[in-house]
């Protein structure tokens, strides 16, 4: 039996903000190893599966984003776009499996894969695959202990299955069932998912209602390895602190920073202190662990006050690769321009400020009013207000340019191209 992953890499992982937003999400900004969750995600699917290109389905916001880290790390992706009218997973996997099937990639079954999870034992995945009895649906599931109000629960009663997507607690009393957990990892031949993707709702709602109504067989894949959904700040400040992650800051034993409220009542709080990601280190006020009536959050990491942005300095993903703002003031702003090898910015012009722009890596091809010039490392130009210019990567390796604006207008909508 032939098997066809797909990367669903669109979501936006709210519940992460500020380290995760539309413009840089969760899959794309959590990282552990030197890795993006996106990165471990193919990359464990390149190394096992033996396919490239991996069909990967996002939305527009991270159309770039997971072409440039599949680049970075050598791994072949092809792209799908999610219709932007009907942006679910259920829509995403149809996408998805066009997407193979035009990149002549079509199967016997498809694996749907979430880009934004941990998984400590991808080979008993593989193993588990070859138990998928063809015209069912299956996804892996790791054992529960109760109905979880996050996940989908799948609830054993005598030989058949019930799912239930993120329910109420008091579904069911009976203790002596049993209770698995969804990852979100659905296994299925093409007429099996189209079936069970047919209306515009997320996958687990749809499987709910195909699977409790007798509609789709359904059988699970149970998982004893570790899995990690790192969905909520609490998860993912324990999971790095299992893996001894340095960008955690452990304040006591327990994990936790005690304070009190102004009216003396105690509280406890996680403080992931400095989350590290490509955007930059930002400080977390999200986290919270609650105890006796807690009405504020007291900033105290190493006994000095925390200075918090309002927003991260993510990087912004363009299709020549990607910029991050460095500094900024009300006449100047200082960006980090990153050039993929063979890639080039538009032609363009601006208004209301100048550029000086200094090579700090690899050597730039500049076009400046008409005039072609190079720039190698250390060296800089000047383009005054109202000039034409472009700057290209002609070489191998990635240029890396340190862009110096000035003006009394620094939006990017201050620009004119041709």
């Amino acid at each position: 039996m032939k098997f066809v992953p797909i990367v669903l890499a669109g979501g936006i992982g709210e519940r992460l903000y500020p380290l995760s937003v539309p413009e840089f999400p969760k899959q794309f900004s959590v990282t552990y190893d030197g890795k993006s969750l996106f990165q471990h995600t193919v990359e464990r699917i390149r190394d096992n599966f033996n396919t490239e290109p991996i069909v990967v389905v996002r939305n527009n916001y991270q159309a770039t984003i997971a072409k440039v880290q599949a680049e970075k790390i050598g791994i072949s992706i092809t792209l799908a776009i999610e219709d932007k009218e009907c942006s679910n997973t259920s829509n995403a996997i149809r996408v998805g499996i066009q997407k193979a099937k035009v990149s002549g990639l079509e199967s016997d079954v498809y694996v749907v894969f979430p880009a934004d999870h941990y998984i400590g034992d991808f080979k008993q995945i593989l193993k588990l695959l070859k138990n998928y009895q063809h015209g069912t649906l299956s996804s892996v599931v790791i054992k529960g202990s109760y109905i979880h109000p996050q996940y989908g629960n799948i609830i054993k009663i005598k030989d058949s299955f019930k799912f239930y997507e993120k329910p109420k607690s008091d579904i069911i009393h009976d203790e002596t069932i049993h209770i698995c957990w969804n990852t979100g990892i659905y296994v299925g031949s093409e007429n099996v998912l189209i079936e069970v993707t047919g209306s515009d709702y997320n996958i687990d709602y749809n499987v709910q209602d195909k699977v409790n109504s007798g509609k789709i067989i359904y059988r699970p894949l149970v998982y004893e390895g570790e899995w990690k959904d790192l969905g909520t700040w609490k998860e993912l400040i324990e999971f790095l602190l299992s893996r001894e992650d340095k960008r955690v800051i452990k304040l006591d034993k327990s994990g936790l920073s005690y304070g009190y409220d102004e009216n003396g009542n105690p509280i406890a709080f996680d403080v992931l202190d400095l989350v590290e990601c490509e955007g930059g280190l930002h400080f977390n006020p999200i986290a919270l662990v609650k105890a006796n009536n807690v009405t504020a959050i007291i900033d105290l990491v190493r006994n000095k006050p925390i200075t918090q942005e309002s927003e991260p300095k993510y990087p912004i993903y363009r299709e020549w690769g990607y910029f991050k703002v460095v500094h900024e003031s009300s006449n100047y702003k200082v960006k980090e321009l990153t050039i993929l090898p063979g890639r080039s910015l538009s032609m363009q012009r601006h208004f209301h400020r100048s550029e000086h722009w200094i090579v700090h890596q690899g050597v730039a091809k500049v076009i400046k009013n008409g005039k072609e010039y190079y720039l190698y490392e250390g060296q800089s130009t000047f383009i005054p207000v109202g000039s034409w210019h472009q700057l290209s990567n002609p070489g191998k390796l990635t240029l890396k340019v340190v862009e110096i604006q000035r003006g009394d207008y620094l939006e990017e909508d201050d620009i004119e191209r041709r």
